[in-house]
């Protein structure tokens, strides 16, 4: 298993790296964040090949040193991405041409003798960076996080003291809002969500997750991998983050707790989207008293106060198919 995982990486980060459409057609847009630039998964790019393989429709292709997960992002003629050495004790930022797909920079972030643990399956680079004009945000869960000036390579700020259990390693996303940084860490003794000012690091605000939904929770059931959302309601952004208890929205700019959905013992890995008014989010799995686990994709009104578990649900589904993989 794990390695296929290793070689269908590889074959990812070539066609993200080589596909190479915006270089052939013309480049359209940017995309800052996993998941795009919005947060959606969609992109305003429409002159893009519809086949491509290891020899049609490629324009470059670079080989990637280490390891890692993580998607590449693209500001201008910059594409960033993360990548950590196979025994997770260097962690480095990777910088190539988005045109002739040279490398420009190759930093080496953190060093360390000391590792948290993780999956066989998970890398030590798995959360995707986020970029904007002049500067790229990377993110080693609780090894550290780094700021990167992108017209000079030279790091602006670190943090390595926000710190949990990983336990089977990171997976949740920075992602940026107006002058804030967000980070989940999310582990088997530690839950919470911070803001970080973006230009110099330091802490805005930090929002503990419920514990009394936590408490009865096996470890590994504590975690959750997922990245947030932003949603606005009524003129306020809201930040909407699914962890493996609750689902739970906050103020974006103070991390005060607006409402709460409650349901799920066990880690939660898909990120919330939002459509026609409403969001969408997979609880984790539920273990009822008669019948095997089971999760749903919940259809919530987030125009509320409190725990509108019971009020705002507008429909719910259970998958007609899952393939539960304890990891």
């Amino acid at each position: 298993m794990e390695k296929y995982l290793s070689g269908f990486s590889v074959l990812v980060f070539s066609m993200m790296l080589v596909f190479g459409p915006k270089a052939s057609f013309g480049q359209q847009s940017n995309w800052t964040q996993f998941r795009g630039s919005s947060l959606t998964g969609i992109s305003a790019d429409t002159l893009v090949p519809g086949f491509w393989n290891d020899s049609t429709n490629i324009i470059w292709k670079i080989d990637i040193r280490g390891r890692g997960w993580s998607s590449p992002v693209v500001y201008g003629d910059q594409v960033w991405l993360t990548t950590a050495t196979t025994d997770g004790k260097e962690m480095s930022g990777i910088c190539v041409d988005f045109i002739t797909g040279r490398q420009l920079f190759d930093i080496l972030l953190f060093k360390q003798d000391s590792i948290y643990s993780k999956h066989s399956v998970n890398t030590y680079a798995t959360p995707t960076p986020c970029i904007e004009k002049g500067f790229v945000y990377l993110n080693f869960g609780s090894t550290g996080t780094a700021c990167v000036n992108t017209d000079n390579g030279q790091i602006v700020w670190k943090r390595d003291d926000l710190k949990c259990d990983h336990m089977q390693g990171t997976g949740s996303s920075p992602m940026l809002n107006k002058d804030l940084l967000i980070l989940h860490y999310e582990g088997t003794d530690h839950q919470f969500i911070v803001a970080l000012n973006k230009k110099n690091g330091e802490t805005v605000w930090k929002a503990e997750r419920p514990q009394e939904y936590y408490e009865r929770l096996s470890p590994v059931g504590k975690k959750a991998y997922i990245t947030p959302i932003v949603v606005n309601v009524n003129g306020k952004d809201l930040l909407i983050s699914n962890g493996a208890a609750v689902c739970v929205a906050y103020e974006v700019q103070t991390g005060k707790e607006v409402w709460r959905v409650v349901q799920g013992e066990d880690s939660t890995i898909a990120m919330p989207f939002s459509e026609d008014g409403l969001v969408f989010f997979y609880t984790s799995f539920v273990t009822p008293k008669d019948g095997e686990k089971y999760a749903e994709l919940l259809a919530v009104d987030p125009r509320g106060n409190g725990d509108v578990t019971q009020t705002n649900i507008r429909w719910r589904v259970k998958p007609l198919f899952y393939s539960y993989l304890p990891l």
